[in-house]
């Protein structure tokens, strides 16, 4: 909270210590504050909001410098575009809400000078036009456990075999590449037989390397055979517009793993401690890897 004048502003940042319960804030997405003026009805006029993620004494010079503006007797519209906040640029004020009242916003165009709404703006500008609650991260979002068994084979590829209720799934996966790519073909209802993976493996190998490599491997891909065969406890997490990440914890390590529900690959992310909370902090660039995965794989990239 900062007040300086006979107004107050509330910053809400990842990073800052709420007073209120004395813990450290990590619940806005990457790139997003909300950072909000109380005070501004004694002057009859709209409270300010601004949602990039800048700091505090950037914050508090542009709502201050509104603050001062509505005190000294001006007054502000929706679509107004506002001089003298930054040198090179005007901002743009639109009505949001922000918990339950209505605010202007602060609108900011990028380096370029391209507002949100026009075509070319940078990417981490866009949110400005995001509702107020769409900032925040989900704590609540939706977690599914299961267990897979892992089949090890000599050449560096590791078989998955994930059992989620009676749907049985297979990905086949190389440990240099960082991709799970899904098995076509096996049978997902029932139990599956490893003698029935084996026979079909080097024909999924060779299409794996096919697609990734662009390089041969030098094991024989007629000799497969399960070197190791253990189990890791996945939790999936349910994302925005269709993605999800799995959490595999193997020994010591999380690795954490984005794919989208339409399509049959996973690709990892990161690897973290085991210990690791899943938090702000785990999901900080998650929508980096979103637009890169769709840029990747889909035919029609998402939006954010």
């Amino acid at each position: 909270m900062i007040s300086n004048y006979n107004w107050q502003i509330h910053a809400i940042k990842n990073g800052c210590l709420c007073e209120n319960d004395g813990e450290y804030i990590f619940d806005m997405i990457p790139g997003a504050a909300n950072f909000h003026t109380h005070g501004m009805e004694q002057y009859n006029h709209p409270d300010f909001q601004l949602v990039l993620d800048y700091d505090l004494d950037t914050a508090a010079y542009i709502l201050n410098t509104l603050g001062e503006r509505v005190s000294s007797g001006e007054r502000f519209n929706p679509g107004d575009y506002v001089k003298g906040i930054f040198e090179d640029c005007d901002v743009r004020l639109e009505t949001f809400e922000e918990t339950g009242r209505d605010v202007l916003r602060v609108i900011v165009p990028d380096a370029n000078n391209v507002f949100p709404d026009e075509e070319g703006c940078r990417s981490s500008y866009l949110h400005q036009l995001w509702p107020t609650e769409e900032l925040y991260i989900n704590h609540d979002i939706e977690k599914n456990t299961r267990l897979a068994t892992v089949l090890e084979l000599n050449g560096g590829f590791n078989v998955e075999i994930v059992r989620n209720g009676d749907v049985t799934e297979c990905y086949l996966e190389h440990k240099d590449c960082g991709i799970k790519d899904f098995m076509f073909g096996v049978p997902e209802q029932g139990a599956i037989i490893e003698d029935i993976l084996i026979e079909k493996i080097s024909e999924y190998i060779e299409l794996y390397k096919d697609k990734y490599f662009n390089r041969d491997v030098t094991e024989n891909t007629e000799a497969y055979q399960v070197l190791n065969r253990y189990q890791v406890n996945i939790n999936s997490y349910d994302l925005e517009d269709g993605f999800m990440v799995d959490a595999c914890y193997c020994d010591d390590r999380m690795l954490l793993y984005l794919y989208h529900k339409d399509y049959g690959i996973k690709t990892l992310m990161l690897v973290w401690d085991k210990n690791t909370e899943m938090n702000y902090e785990v999901f900080e660039n998650i929508g980096a890897y979103m637009t890169a995965y769709s840029e990747a794989f889909l035919d029609e990239p998402e939006s954010r």
